[in-house]
């Protein structure tokens, strides 16, 4: 098993042509059927999130969970075969979210701990997804509220 440890960047861009919000690009995911990724999907991307756990995914403690939920719930075979696999599982250290321990065990969720996004990353959502703003203003909140976790954005295409 290897541990992919991932920090916050201090810097990234959004592509438009590919920035899924309001009303363009489809339905709003870090990553959605389109290809098309929310400002937090750009962001989480260029910290290095694979697309593959960006996929469906609403925000960064999804991804974070669902990397941690497929590779760990794999059954048996796993379990039986766990020295032999080529299992990835990502340590993402990040202001968007929080992990805290869970008092509750059970077979659906085998782990003692959950994550939940930050406000700051819940303000993001929904500036992003925000369908009475204009794109400028949607663009300079984004910038504004990455600020506040020291992460510098540029809008590109």
């Amino acid at each position: 098993m290897k541990i992919k440890t991932i920090k916050d960047k201090k810097s990234f861009t959004i592509d438009r042509t590919k920035w899924v919000r309001g009303d363009i690009g489809g339905t709003s995911l870090l990553l959605n059927d389109r290809g098309n990724m929310c400002c937090l999907g750009h962001y989480s991307k260029a910290c290095g999130i694979a697309e593959n756990d960006l996929r469906g995914n609403c925000g960064p403690s999804d991804a974070l969970l669902s990397n941690i939920l497929n590779e760990n719930q794999l059954g048996k075979a796993w379990l039986a075969n766990y020295r032999q696999s080529n299992i990835e599982i990502i340590d993402w250290k990040s202001k968007l979210f929080n992990i805290f321990r869970r008092n509750v065990h059970n077979d659906d969720y085998p782990f003692n701990f959950d994550a939940d996004n930050t406000a700051i990353c819940e303000t993001l959502m929904h500036l992003n997804d925000d369908r009475n703003i204009t794109e400028a203003e949607r663009e300079e909140y984004i910038k504004k509220e990455f600020a506040k976790i020291g992460v510098k954005v540029k809008f590109i295409n």
